[in-house]
């Protein structure tokens, strides 16, 4: 007996499962906003309110740390309505956006802060987007007004001191042409908006003016014969000038004179004793620098707080003759300026 399988037609099948996928995207130039989002007669002005002491309208930043907030930017004039969609349209997002803000774009956005074009200021700003908030509305409940937001992200820091003063414009910092609606923090629903007039950006002028105040002690030679004085046997006598500021300046001069009168080669001062004269020196080690009198002496200041020592010789007037007894008062007037 034969068996014979039996045989079964082999089907080869493809099958392709189809699936059609809807994507949308945004470009970074289209608008991605709610329909209902936006502001109506949108207006209001800026202007710097002072947060230490001015001279003449101008900040001044002696004595004031490096991070100290100086000023804030201050919206004023303020109208206008302003909606984020959210009530119009809940589908926007789960979560009811909060405030919405009007933002504008800062310059030189670094770590959070934005920094004028020369580094004097800084403000905060939001990466990375690269803005600030100006005014503040509520997000979720339709229509609402407009007020200065109630942060501190308008506050102006002091970054850096320069002497003398700095004007600095606040478009430097940031461009105030362009105002912008949104929420959340999103760069898909910046909207920018139309105001009733442009605003026009003030301009913050800082004062780097450290004022300074001297002390000097008095010198006493007690007794003295002729003999030392005119063989050169008195040891100088010490006055140290000593100076405080309320912050760092840059260079000082220092010039010694006497309204009792100089020498004429100005080597040194006179005195109620027509024989006797101070000479005045820099005390530098076993070397003695003789001072020049009515001459300024630019120098470098170390600190806030410096002293400046002086060393004082009582000598003999050449062409005097004989030194006469008797008292040998004077006075050293010393002036100090600042830059």
């Amino acid at each position: 007996m034969s068996i014979q399988p039996l045989s079964r037609p082999l089907i080869a099948g493809t099958f392709m499962l189809l699936m059609t996928v809807g994507v949308s995207f945004y470009s970074s130039d289209a608008a991605a906003y709610d329909p209902e989002q936006g502001c109506s007669d949108l207006g209001f002005s800026l202007s710097i309110a002072p947060s230490v002491s001015t001279t003449n309208g101008k900040i001044e930043v002696a004595g004031v740390p490096l991070g100290t907030e100086i000023a804030k930017l201050v919206p004023g004039n303020i109208s206008g309505m302003c909606d984020t969609g959210y009530s119009t349209n809940p589908s926007i997002g789960d979560i009811p956006p909060g405030l919405g803000f009007l933002v504008y774009k800062t310059h030189n956005c670094s770590a959070g802060r934005a920094f004028d074009a020369d580094g004097n200021i800084s403000m905060f700003c939001l990466a990375p987007l690269n803005t600030n908030a100006v005014l503040q509305f509520d997000g979720n409940n339709g229509p609402a007004a407009v007020q200065p937001v109630v942060s501190a992200t308008n506050a102006i820091l002091l970054n850096k001191k320069r002497p003398g003063e700095t004007i600095i414009p606040m478009t430097s910092l940031a461009d105030f042409s362009k105002f912008y609606s949104t929420w959340g923090n999103y760069d898909w629903n910046l909207k920018e908006e139309s105001l009733r007039g442009p605003v026009t950006p003030p301009t913050l002028t800082l004062v780097y003016t450290p004022t300074c105040s001297a002390e000097v002690n008095d010198v006493a030679f007690g007794t003295l014969s002729a003999g030392e004085i005119k063989n050169n046997r008195v040891r100088p006598g010490r006055a140290t000038v000593n100076v405080s500021c309320n912050d760092i300046v840059a260079k000082y001069s220092i010039t010694f004179s006497s309204p009792k009168g100089v020498l004429g080669d100005k080597t040194a001062i006179l005195s109620d004793n027509t024989t006797i004269g101070y000479q005045l020196s820099w005390p530098n080690g076993a070397v003695q620098e003789n001072i020049k009198l009515d001459q300024p002496y630019e120098r470098n200041a170390p600190s806030e707080a410096f002293s400046i020592p002086v060393d004082i010789l009582p000598v003999p007037l050449p062409s005097a003759g004989a030194i006469k007894s008797g008292r040998a008062d004077s006075v050293v007037t010393i002036n100090l300026k600042f830059s």
